[in-house]
Order: structure tokens, then sequence, then C-alpha cells
């Protein structure tokens, strides 16, 4: 793991400018969630954008599940209720961050394996609030519910005014993961996944990291 070292003498700040915007886009694909977690925690570089946020990851495992030929902008938008606007760059942006080839057209599959399991619960963190009606997610989805015993009074969703199943609301990981989930099972067995990491036990958080690299990994296998 490589962290930037960039950190002025004490009592003094130095500018972005004094150590160059080509050193810091070179070095920051060394390791995406370290420095992205140095970005968050020093306000002094605010001028420097945020590499990714949370439709990044969306678009990044939609793209990686694509399976009918070639993706296009307008297939991934549409599928994952997102503008073509908000896609576009969403892919730029994990593109600069190392997430994405643009020769491939394909996601870096190590490195978005990285920043799912070790940065987005840091990053994009979850917040549970009251009862509502929704979509099932983390261990209430599958495939942790078949995985994990729980009881009723356990019961996580995203909330959605086509909720069959009432629950603990979970703030999603981005306002568009309940259409995307029900337009893509296997997608939709990522977003509980990742909500597992952001939100969950250690056991569960644990069983969501094998299944993630299961599924990454060896996409083709499952079901």
């Amino acid at each position: 793991m490589f962290i930037l070292n960039t950190s002025p003498a004490i009592g003094q700040k130095k500018p972005l400018g004094q150590f160059g915007t080509a050193r810091i886009k070179k070095n920051i694909r060394y390791s995406l969630f370290a420095n992205c977690e140095y970005l968050f925690a020093n306000p002094e570089y605010a001028g420097y954008n945020h590499p990714m946020k949370p439709q990044d990851i969306i678009v990044m495992l939609k793209i990686f599940l694509w399976k009918n030929g070639r993706w296009s902008i307008d297939a991934i938008a549409s599928s994952i209720d997102l503008s073509n606007s908000e896609t576009h760059a969403a892919i730029k942006r994990s593109g600069k961050a190392g997430v994405f080839d643009a020769l491939t057209e394909r996601p870096r599959r190590a490195a978005l394996e990285e920043f799912i399991i070790h940065g987005v619960k840091y990053a994009f963190p979850a917040e549970i609030g009251a009862k509502v009606r929704g979509l099932p997610t983390a261990h209430s989805a599958p495939p942790l519910s078949s995985l994990i015993v729980s009881n009723k009074e356990d019961v996580l969703v995203w909330p959605t005014p086509e909720g069959k199943v009432q629950g603990l609301n979970v703030s999603p990981l981005y306002p568009c993961v309940p259409v995307a989930a029900k337009n893509d099972p296997k997608l939709y067995q990522f977003l509980a996944l990742i909500d597992a990491l952001r939100i969950g036990r250690p056991r569960e958080q644990k069983c969501a990291i094998d299944e993630i690299i299961k599924r990454l990994r060896a996409p083709n296998e499952i079901e």
C-alpha cells in the first residue's frame, strides 16, 4: 500500500502546486483506497477531485457483468437508472482512479475488488433509519439470506414505493440502487453484499467478502 507522503512541516501548509498535479495522478494509482483516505482526511486538498463517487461502483459492476455483446453508455445508463452524462462521468472518474481500463473497456478486476472490500465502507458509509417498506439488502437479501440466520426484527431494506418487505431503512449506495437491483439479479447480489460490508457485523462482513471475491473472480460460475 502506498500513501502519498505530502505531510507539511508542523505549522506549515503546502499548496497542491508545490508537489505537482502530475505526480499525484501518477502516485494515486498505487493504492486507490489509501489515497482516497488521505484526500478525505486533508481538506486543504479539496481542490483535487475525489477519484470515485458511489455511483461509479454501480456503473463498474454493471459493465463487469455485461454479457450482451459490446456495452454502450445508453444501455448501461438505462439499466441502472442513471443519465447518460452521469454514466459517462462515472466511467471517466473510474479510469482516472485506475479502476477502469479504457483500452479493454472493462473494469480492472483487482482494483475494483480492492476498493469494494477495503474502501467503500469508509468512503460511502450507510445509515440505518426507521422501519419502512422496501427491497431487502445486506444479510436480508441473497446470497447472505441463505447463509446467515437472522430474526424478523433484523430485516434491512432499501426504501421503495413498490417494496413488499418491512424492515429498517438502509440508505442505499446511490438513489438508483433499488431500480438497478430490480433490473439485474446479479447486480442486486453485489449491491446487497456491499451493504453487508457497509453496515454488517464481523461475521456478515466476512461472508460478504468471500461472496464478493467469488463473484468477481469467477462471475460465470455464479447463478
